[in-house]
């Protein structure tokens, strides 16, 4: 994408329904990335538990790796797949199904359906919490997610044709407005993923961008050091954040500076920044992410003002947790001297 596109698309006004809705869904799924991980569920693990539940509620009560990697959204190779795959069946999770000579095909095992059944529960709970009361705002976003079900389903079931023919059914109404919205906020996540991963945006450098970005936000000059980048995002830990900004620096995304006014081997002493190129790679997997979002959920802007006002109460939950770093991080370095 050239810079002309890319400076045609608002990615920073708070005015703006869909700047405010990426911010919040990058929120959501960075809590709920910690949730999973506190359950030992990676965001692969994740994605083959569902598309092997969506198989079963659709009538396949197993599918071969390649017809799990065509169900997900995302650039998943095979032998990723059976990897996780593999790992899962250790744990009881899945298990392969007796399908013939030659033929394997995997399913949930009870354990694995019920483990889905908690971690999306709890996904739901955490979804009620941070969009707020049952209301108005509340009743628009989860109307939207029921549609943006169907738009869901328009695209999946066909691959799961291909596999089962006729024997596929179409999957039933999510149990609750919850769920559909859960499910939704999984399927848009991993289509970003697919737009923005080729070019080397994955979870951690999206999580650790965003923490910089949000620095410059709230008037950090010079950077922020790793402690601060964990404390901003749950998600993330000191050692992926370490490979990540190391990679990054490869790329010219960040620059490593040193804050002279530390006595040298502080962990503050090393303070990490945007470069030019850094910020316009982030303009670039934000506008992708806001299309996403508003390709699915409002594609004819008729719920503007509504979603733009539950957002904002919703991105007060990642505020409310951020900006006490940030001020923190604000009263260490005052007066801080920083020379690249």
């Amino acid at each position: 994408m050239s810079s002309v596109q890319r400076s045609s698309v608002d990615t920073m006004s708070d005015s703006r329904v869909w700047v405010m809705m990426r911010r919040v869904h990058c929120h959501v799924n960075d809590l709920v990335a910690n949730r999973l991980h506190q359950r030992m569920v990676s965001t692969t693990d994740r994605r083959i538990l569902d598309a092997l539940d969506y198989a079963r509620i659709c009538g396949l009560e197993s599918v071969p790796v390649s017809t799990l990697c065509a169900m997900i959204p995302i650039l998943l190779k095979p032998q990723t797949a059976a990897s996780a795959l593999t790992r899962l069946n250790d744990r009881g999770l899945v298990e392969m199904a007796d399908c013939g000579p030659g033929l394997k095909h995997w399913r949930l095992t009870e354990q694995g359906r019920a483990t889905r059944h908690d971690y999306g529960y709890e996904v739901e709970q955490l979804l009620r919490q941070i969009y707020g009361p049952a209301d108005g705002l509340t009743e628009t976003l989860l109307a939207r997610a029921r549609a943006a079900v169907d738009y869901m389903n328009e695209r999946m079931v066909p691959v799961l044709e291909f596999e089962g023919g006729l024997g596929v059914d179409l999957p039933p109404v999510p149990s609750t407005d919850w769920s559909a919205l859960r499910r939704i906020h999984f399927y848009i996540n991993d289509l970003i993923c697919r737009e923005i991963e080729p070019f080397g945006v994955g979870r951690i450098e999206r999580r650790v961008l965003d923490s910089l970005g949000y620095a410059r936000k709230h008037e950090v000059d010079g950077g922020l050091n790793i402690g601060t980048i964990c404390r901003l995002n749950e998600a993330v830990n000191r050692q992926v954040v370490q490979t990540s900004l190391e990679r990054m620096v490869q790329q010219r995304w960040i620059v490593k500076n040193t804050d002279t006014s530390k006595k040298a081997g502080s962990r503050s002493r090393i303070r990490w920044d945007l470069t030019e190129k850094g910020t316009s790679i982030r303009e670039t997997y934000k506008h992708f992410a806001q299309d996403k979002l508003h390709e699915i959920i409002d594609i004819d802007d008729n719920y503007g003002q509504e979603l733009l006002a539950l957002s904002w109460r919703a991105h007060h939950h990642r505020d409310s947790r951020c900006r006490p770093v940030i001020e923190h991080y604000h009263r260490l370095q005052s007066p801080a001297r920083v020379s690249s």
